[in-house]
């Protein structure tokens, strides 16, 4: 549909969808997208809308106040808002953008773990580009009259929060703290490390370490070693014949007790249970 908002250019064009009951009650759902070239003049603000709003910056500038702060989107980068809350986007003259509107199970409170988890509704980086191929590419098979099912839906959506959801410090080859102390972690898993000896590696204070670090992990340093610790565990139960004992200590356990105690707590069965378990 093209649309005639205010500021809109020729060009711009819009999607409506009624989700099912389906997909209302199991997925995550479309409720509108679109594909927007704006000017001067085109300024949406709203008290309340029930949906989510996912947008990606393709040219120009979009003003952002969300949460009681002003933001500046530019080229490459998108912003994620719940509508439910008060806010106002507008745009300056040139401006290209594409989005989906969107809703569905624990959808909301994944869009608030993701914005705190970066401390801001906008993101950028290689991630956000990403982000907005994805929605792009969806919002060009609707203008084409490719549409897409409910679950291709529903999986773009998703997909689009999982590259958000993946810190860029982590994600990239370039060395900082977190990235260093994850690999000296990954490096130091068959034996005990203390907070005090990986932030020692790193240069940083423990208490800084153990603040940035679950900022940008979303784990403290010592749950983030144990899910470590248990990935490789996992792979040497369905690939070795190696004894429990053995992987206890391989993995840094002092003990195969503590070993399993873990292991059921964090996986929900044994490690006999797992290594039996078809996969």
């Amino acid at each position: 549909m093209v649309s005639k908002e205010r500021g809109n250019l020729p060009g711009s064009h819009y999607y409506f969808f009624t989700p099912s009951k389906i997909a209302e009650e199991f997925y995550y759902y479309l409720v509108w997208c679109g594909h927007y070239y704006c000017k001067f003049g085109y300024d949406i603000h709203r008290d309340y809308y029930s949906p989510l709003l996912l947008v990606y910056v393709i040219k120009g500038l979009m003003r952002l106040d969300y949460e009681g702060k002003h933001y500046e989107i530019t080229e490459g980068q998108s912003f994620l808002i719940d509508c439910q809350l008060p806010h106002r986007y507008r745009s300056t003259d040139g401006l290209e953008f594409v989005y989906f509107h969107f809703d569905g199970v624990n959808s909301h409170a994944f869009v608030r773990h993701l914005i705190k988890q970066n401390n801001s509704p906008v993101f950028q980086g290689f991630q956000s580009q990403k982000v907005g191929k994805v929605i792009y590419d969806s919002v060009t098979r609707f203008l084409n009259n490719q549409n897409l099912s409910e679950i291709e839906c529903s999986s773009a959506i998703y997909e689009t929060l999982c590259l958000l959801s993946v810190r860029e410090e982590i994600a990239s080859s370039e060395s900082t703290p977190v990235h260093e102390a994850v690999n000296y972690m990954k490096k130091n898993l068959n034996r005990q490390i203390s907070l005090e000896e990986i932030a020692t590696y790193v240069n940083i204070s423990p208490y800084y370490f153990s603040r940035i670090f679950k900022s940008e992990t979303g784990y403290s340093p010592v749950k983030y070693t144990t899910k470590l610790r248990l990935n490789l565990a996992m792979t040497l139960l369905k690939t070795t014949s190696s004894s429990i004992e053995s992987i206890a200590y391989e993995v840094g356990y002092s003990s195969s007790a503590s070993f399993i105690n873990s292991f059921v707590h964090n996986i929900g069965i044994s490690p006999n249970q797992f290594r039996k378990m078809p996969i």
